[in-house]
């Protein structure tokens, strides 16, 4: 069995407490572990590319390979594991490693692939270091970026029994067969013993990729503590992880998981079999366990689980009593500096207390609701702010219609802080507050800010279908294409 794994960045994952745990009566697990035990060999190939020339640098995405790599060792796996290929690099490393390792038939193999991807006319491509960005240079782009096409090619040459592909990337390929989460078929026994090529993507077109990859964590998690199937069963399905990933990721990210197979009867028919130790599972799923397997051990699976969420109150206390403590110190530093800007200066932001906000560094005047719309095309939320008027969404301004609009690019590189920014998992803004001394909070001028990406008016030069818009979470500007859904912020000029 081969796994091929594309990751991203780094990123605590939680499990999700909301993921029912089915309790199933004891049984004996000898026939899946002797599955496991039956392949002849399982190797991975690990490919990572973080250092790109022409697009974002996902410099998470090296740490997070580690810990794919741990984590496929502890289930059995000879790992390669590479970084920052280019064009060449990434091609002759598929084929390397499907020369060496695809022929042997009663192998596991994993692919994962962790990088930029691409979708055009319907066709995936994964991005090597040195691709040009497909806005600016097509031709160059397609001379150097993979087809998932030629994945798909490689992934029917290979003699192996079972073969996994794992992307942490997004993109979408017409030539899978992908498949919604469902019921997953009971025998194991048959499935072990069928070929199959089974794919998993993180996100899908026009997606953006996160700087931190929930994606990777929930396979590292999957591949220690299971699939929140039951607290009995210590073994996993390819399919099964599929729909986990697909049922979990969208929980912490922007991002529509896939799950799919090659459209080959002959190779679609089988399942990857993982298995790991259950006692390592926690009641609640809602962390991974901070006790040692000697902790488990010595005090016995049901007086460890109760140790542990003893333990886990007890650190968690501690650590909100220092948060607490921290933030007091902050908290009066903050007056001062308030005190010292006031004397200085005049406020950042002015509310109206009409429903707006003045910019008083641009001029500028902005909805003091900055979630008034929610979600949408960029077409749609440039006719939703064309049309809003006084009397809308909060405001009692007497501003008529055609005098809001959406940000420029260059306004909202001018109103975000990147130093009060993080992660979108972080849950911080890179706004300051009304003063202009720290960080934006909510309610202190602006309600309703998400960290998540909000469009500007501003379309890509060279690429009209293409509008950049910016995160929140930490002020960077992106572009995806129009029909992508962002959220939506008003503005209009002073003089209006």
């Amino acid at each position: 069995m081969a796994v091929l794994f594309f990751a991203l960045q780094d990123t605590p994952f939680i499990p999700s407490a909301k993921t029912p745990i089915v309790k199933s009566p004891p049984k004996d697990m000898t026939l899946e572990r002797s599955i496991v035990a039956s392949y002849s060999s399982s190797y991975a190939l690990l490919i990572g590319e973080s250092d790109y020339t022409d697009w974002q640098d996902l410099k998470n995405i090296p740490a997070e390979l580690n810990k794919v790599q741990k984590a496929l060792i502890e289930q059995g796996f000879q790992v390669e594991l590479f970084l920052n290929l280019d064009s060449i690099q990434l091609k002759k490393r598929f084929q390397k490693f499907t020369n060496k390792h695809g022929f042997k038939k009663n192998s596991r193999l994993v692919f994962f692939y962790a990088g930029h991807g691409h979708t055009r006319q319907g066709r995936g491509y994964l991005v090597p270091t040195n691709a040009p960005n497909p806005a600016v240079d097509d031709r160059g782009f397609l001379q150097h970026a993979l087809k998932i096409k030629e994945i798909i090619a490689l992934a029917q040459r290979i003699d192996s029994k079972h073969v996994l592909f794992v992307f942490d990337s997004n993109f979408f390929e017409t030539a899978l067969q992908l498949t919604e989460p469902g019921t997953v078929p009971k025998s194991v026994s048959k499935l072990s013993k069928l070929p199959i090529r089974q794919f998993i993507i993180a996100g899908s077109a026009n997606e953006t990729l996160p700087e931190e990859s929930a994606f990777t964590e929930a396979f590292v998690h999957a591949l220690r503590y299971g699939v929140n199937k039951s607290l009995y069963d210590d073994y996993f399905t390819g399919q099964e992880l599929g729909f986990y990933l697909q049922q979990t990721v969208s929980q912490y990210t922007e991002q529509t998981s896939q799950y799919g197979t090659v459209q080959d009867i002959n190779l679609s028919e089988g399942d990857v079999i993982f298995v790991f130790d259950n006692t390592k599972q926690t009641q609640s799923f809602t962390e991974e366990v901070v006790l040692s397997k000697k902790d488990l051990d010595k005090q016995g699976t049901q007086q460890s689980k109760l140790m542990y969420l003893t333990v886990k109150e007890d650190r968690e206390s501690q650590k909100n009593e220092k948060k607490t403590q921290q933030q007091e110190a902050l908290d009066a530093q903050q007056k001062i500096n308030d005190a010292q800007h006031l004397s200085q200066k005049g406020y950042r932001y002015t509310d109206n207390n009409d429903g707006t906000v003045t910019d008083n560094q641009s001029g500028l005047i902005w909805m003091k609701n900055a979630d008034c719309f929610g979600k949408k095309t960029w077409k749609k939320a440039a006719q939703s702010v064309k049309t809003l008027a006084s009397g809308e969404c909060g405001l009692r301004d007497g501003s008529r219609q055609g005098e809001w609009r959406l940000p420029y690019k260059e306004e909202w590189m001018a109103m975000v802080e990147k130093k009060h920014g993080g992660s979108w998992k972080s849950g911080k803004i890179a706004l300051t507050n009304a003063i202009g001394t720290g960080k934006w909070r909510e309610g202190d001028v602006f309600t309703a800010v998400s960290s998540a990406a909000y469009w500007s008016y501003s379309r890509v030069a060279d690429n009209p279908d293409y509008v950049w818009d910016i995160y929140l979470s930490n002020g960077y500007i992106n572009s995806h294409y129009k029909t992508f859904t962002h959220h939506v912020w008003a503005v209009k000029s002073k003089e209006q």
